[in-house]
């Protein structure tokens, strides 16, 4: 393996859930070619939801076992799914980077997870997980810098939460995500927080859960400062592209559309 303690890095932190993780399904296309200067902290045991007896369990290993490698989509071996870090990457490398830097995104998402079950939020496993990936990422040299925060997440509490009113959803979320971005300030400093609502067509199907959550994110991201909520407007999800019935997740296209956006919001604010 090469020995990426003789990199210097400006690290990105990708979190959140599925649409973070990437679930855009690529069919008869090729991956993203993202820049040979970028690389990826990947969690080897791969932390995911499973269900037990119909209930939600995490399965997670601590301490993680992270691996340095190429940035890459990710695959289950049938299809290839794009994320969102490969178009804000790409944009990164070529505007950004310091002569002699390299970037590395630390992906810590995880499908199906969220607050309502305390899987994030402050001291919870995800949480703990991420933490410890982007310690492992910073231990790779001491000139290594966090320079941003890319969160997509928010639709397990939606329907999770759904009992709830409205208010009641947005202040759960204000609450559990504004403590976590605290927390992860006091840790590693005033970085850029980027998130971004959800799929148009899934959101409106699912009010006023949805509008709820995007309104809390919104509301978290003007109160800490230094952050963004990123518009979904006019992306479309896997079943609007190729009519898989996954109507949550952003095609591989608007996915790749919404790094773009993400990193475009990243350099205004």
């Amino acid at each position: 393996m090469e020995n990426f303690k003789d990199k210097e890095f400006d690290i990105v932190i990708l979190a959140g859930q599925s649409n973070a993780e990437g679930n855009g399904v690529r069919i008869n296309s090729e991956p993203l070619k993202i820049s040979d200067k970028v690389f990826q902290v990947a969690d080897k045991n791969r932390a995911a939801i499973d269900s037990v007896d119909g209930k939600a369990v995490i399965a997670v290993t601590m301490p993680t076992e992270c691996v340095v490698e190429h940035a890459h989509d990710r695959s289950n071996g049938e299809f290839v799914y794009a994320d969102l870090s490969g178009t804000f990457a790409n944009f990164y490398a070529k505007n950004d980077l310091k002569s002699g830097r390299d970037l590395l995104i630390v992906k810590t998402a995880v499908g199906g997870s969220g607050f309502a079950r305390e899987q994030w939020g402050i001291g919870k496993p995800l949480y703990e997980r991420m933490v410890e990936m982007t310690d492992f990422a910073l231990s790779l040299g001491k000139n290594n810098k966090i320079v941003a925060v890319l969160w997509h997440q928010g639709e397990h509490d939606a329907f999770e939460n759904a009992q709830l009113s409205e208010k009641e959803i947005f202040d759960f979320y204000v609450d559990k995500f504004g403590a976590q971005v605290k927390d992860m300030r006091l840790r590693y400093g005033n970085f850029k927080l980027i998130t971004g609502e959800f799929v148009n067509d899934w959101a409106d199907k699912n009010q006023p859960q949805t509008g709820a959550v995007e309104k809390a994110l919104d509301f978290v991201c003007k109160e800490v400062g230094n952050a963004c909520l990123v518009s979904s407007e006019g992306l479309l999800s896997n079943d609007q592209k190729i009519h898989n019935g996954d109507d949550i997740h952003f095609c591989a296209e608007s996915v790749e559309e919404l790094g773009t956006r993400y990193y475009e919001a990243f350099k205004k604010i």
